[in-house]
């Protein structure tokens, strides 16, 4: 979900999307591949990921290309307010560990690309950048660079923003909404839930993702 979201990547969850597993293990995600059209790039399609400051996973203009990127999953995970709950915790987790680790690597990962990209753009013309695409001067490689440097800076201090607290992140993904006929309270040992939908019999509870709950209607 970071990486799609940090990335802006318009291909995240639809395109260039791969999952591994040893025959025993479990499946996994990755290698993260294909951001030649993310980071606020734009291409000879003229696609844009300009760091709009909104969801990738829900970004409409990104379903433009194909209907698939319209039900991708985490158009539907963002709908459980527990796993809300868990996306907002490791982004606590990983604020200042994993993330603050890729914002301080692109001068490193620049300093070992400075004579490659340059050259890179003598020989194929354009950089993908939307400021200076088409460009063929070897600075576009530098100004390509402050350009990442400037979208993930925003784009993060953006995502801060929406992480103030819980509440936050779920209104501002705007997926999961709460029913003004459910009313949920707890104390230390029970969870107390009055609800008012007619004609409903039987409620069924999902508490933190894992326990199912069936309670009668008295």
């Amino acid at each position: 979900f970071f990486v799609c979201e940090i990335t802006d990547n318009w291909d995240s969850m639809k395109n260039s999307t791969f999952l591994f597993k040893d025959i025993e293990g479990l499946v996994h995600m990755g290698p993260a591949w294909d951001y030649d059209w993310a980071y606020g790039n734009i291409n000879m399609f003229n696609i844009d990921t300009d760091g709009k400051y909104e969801w990738q996973t829900t970004n409409e203009y990104f379903t433009n290309e194909q209907y698939y990127q319209s039900v991708q999953w985490n158009r539907y995970l963002i709908r459980d307010p527990y796993f809300c709950m868990l996306v907002y915790e490791k982004y606590k987790e990983e604020r200042e560990g994993a993330i603050r680790t890729l914002i301080n690597s692109i001068d490193e990962y620049a300093e070992l690309l400075s004579e490659d990209g340059p050259m890179n753009d003598k020989k194929w013309a354009y950089t993908y950048t939307k400021q200076y695409y088409g460009g063929r001067t070897p600075e576009n490689f530098t100004k390509s660079i402050s350009s990442l440097k400037s979208f993930v800076k925003k784009r993060v201090s953006w995502m801060d923003k929406q992480f103030t607290d819980l509440e936050t992140l779920i209104e501002s993904l705007g997926a999961y909404e709460k029913d003004p006929r459910i009313n949920v309270t707890n104390d230390a040992s029970t969870i107390y839930v009055k609800a008012s939908l007619a004609n409903t019999e039987t409620y069924r509870l999902q508490i933190n993702g894992k326990a199912f709950v069936y309670v009668s209607k008295e």
